[in-house]
């Protein structure tokens, strides 16, 4: 009950930064609406080179007015439209999505797939984010795995990193992103 009435009196950052959580909320309203300029603002803020170091691992979405809708994300046309147009303004996700939320991570690449291989066959809510088998799946996921992992190095870089060590800080994000989605780094690829 303590932790309930001190996010009802206004402290919900506070518990939230004590976990090490950034919870960016996107409104269904925005989504429906194609207005990416909230969340973009926000992710724009905490992308700051002087938030890049605190803030990876720390990115959790949460899209308010989704929560009695019994589809997948990638199953709501307007969602994945939304989501393609965020990404295109803003694809450092590897970087910032918090490893230990699944979700965001499983939401992320189906909503980056050819509209082709989205599944509709979600049959329970474990099974909500299951990406489907196709022939040119891992071709797709290749790619999309190599463009938010080319940007992340990007922003490295731009924030002052060595190339080398932006390319093993991306392996590493990498790393704990690819257990997720049911996948392994070729051993070559492995950072120690």
């Amino acid at each position: 009950m303590g932790n309930i009435q001190k996010i009802h009196n206004g402290n919900i950052r506070q518990v939230f930064h004590q976990a090490g959580i950034i919870p960016c909320i996107i409104q269904r309203a925005d989504v429906e609406a194609g207005d990416i300029q909230p969340a973009w603002q926000f992710l724009k803020k905490i992308s700051q080179k002087k938030h890049l170091w605190t803030n990876r691992d720390a990115l959790v979405l949460y899209f308010a007015g989704y929560e009695e809708d019994t589809r997948a994300y990638f199953q709501i046309p307007e969602f994945v439209r939304y989501f393609r147009k965020l990404s295109q303004s803003w694809n450092y996700w590897l970087w910032f999505l918090n490893a230990k939320n699944p979700e965001n991570i499983r939401m992320v690449l189906s909503c980056h797939l050819p509209n082709h291989l989205l599944s509709d066959a979600a049959q329970t809510p474990e099974d909500q984010y299951a990406v489907p088998v196709q022939d040119d799946l891992s071709n797709q996921v290749s790619s999309i795995m190599n463009r938010l992992c080319a940007d992340t190095e990007t922003l490295l870089c731009k924030a002052g990193r060595d190339p080398k060590i932006a390319h093993k800080l991306t392996l590493n994000r990498l790393d704990l992103w690819l257990p997720i989605l049911g996948l392994s780094l070729p051993a070559k690829e492995r950072v120690s």
